[in-house]
């Protein structure tokens, strides 16, 4: 049940599926060794952050009065805990991801240490946890070595990127065709390597790995946007700079405007479609510096976006 949850860390939905059915055993396990106060906890904390869905307020209710029915025995019972341990579970892996601040998590990670906690206290051989927790350290420390050499590799390229873009528009809009070329050709290929160190073999376990995960995904949407934009420079030039669509006689080319309408469209597309993939790259994970770059990126888009879908639809009307 645990994997059918909306819960997305890192997501790749298998990778996804399998860590909140790894989360709701994990709870189920925990909780059946934990004292009972616990138990209170689980239930209260979903239900608070829940109150406002009826699927995990509901849950929740069920936990807890189940937690309030063990206190009949005198001593705890494994089997209840982990009865309320898989209400509870399915309560927490179904709270609202709309909350601000990565609350859900926050409060999964709450309960899931006050019980752990609690269950080691009770347990006669902690000690043979030792070994799956130092492998899991191993693995995420791992991870995160390559996710900073990575991400400060990214880094370089991004910043290099978003100042060929911004150069690329500036030119393409004072109409030196030239120049706004050369500038996205290097912002093409900067985005490239960018994505390439994103893609790389050694950045796959922090694709795997939740909080690390979104920042590579983040990195592979912009730069497949960024490449996309500085394919279409050229264009771009053309279209923001109109000056070319007049004769000799200094009125309009009507030809020369109907061969560049379609292209301008196709320009207009580009920057809404990259709009709205920036807007959308967004986890309250990221680090303030890979979200620096990303708004940035967007600002560039969007103070040319409106220019472009302006011309796109003069043109397209023009001809007739």
């Amino acid at each position: 049940m645990g994997s059918l949850a909306d819960g997305a860390p890192t997501g790749i939905v298998a990778v996804d599926a399998g860590y909140r059915a790894l989360l709701a055993a994990l709870i189920v396990v925990i909780a059946a060794r934990a004292e009972r106060w616990t138990l209170f906890v689980l239930a209260g904390v979903a239900g608070a952050i829940g109150s406002n869905d009826p699927v995990p307020l509901s849950l929740s209710a069920l936990a807890l009065a189940l937690s309030f029915a063990g206190l009949r025995r005198r001593r705890r019972r494994k089997e209840l805990g982990a009865i309320v341990g898989a209400v509870g579970a399915q309560a927490l892996l179904r709270l609202p991801t709309d909350l601000p601040a990565a609350t859900p998590t926050i409060a999964v990670a709450v309960v899931v240490l006050v019980l752990m906690v609690s269950a080691l206290r009770h347990d006669r051989r902690p000690t043979r946890y030792l070994y799956p927790a130092a492998a899991t350290l191993l693995v995420v420390g791992v991870a995160s070595v390559a996710f900073v050499v990575g991400m400060m590799t990214i880094d370089s390229h991004a910043e290099e990127a978003v100042a060929a873009s911004r150069a690329g528009l500036d030119a393409a809009a004072s109409g030196d065709d030239a120049a706004s070329v050369a500038a996205f050709t290097i912002a093409d290929r900067a985005f490239a390597a960018a994505g390439r160190t994103a893609d790389a073999w050694w950045m796959t376990p922090a694709r795997v790995v939740p909080v690390l995960a979104p920042h590579v995904e983040a990195v592979r949407e912009v730069s497949a946007q960024g490449r996309s934009l500085a394919e279409l420079g050229t264009d771009q030039a053309a279209v923001l700079d109109i000056r070319g669509l007049s004769n000799d006689d200094g009125g309009l080319d009507l030809e020369a405007i109907a061969d560049l309408a379609p292209r301008a469209v196709a320009v207009a597309d580009a920057l809404d479609e990259a709009g709205r993939v920036l807007d959308e790259t967004d986890s309250p994970w990221l680090v303030g510096q890979v979200t620096d770059r990303i708004d940035s990126f967007a600002v560039e888009i969007a103070d040319v976006a409106p220019t472009a879908r302006l011309a796109a639809d003069a043109l397209t009307v023009a001809p007739a």
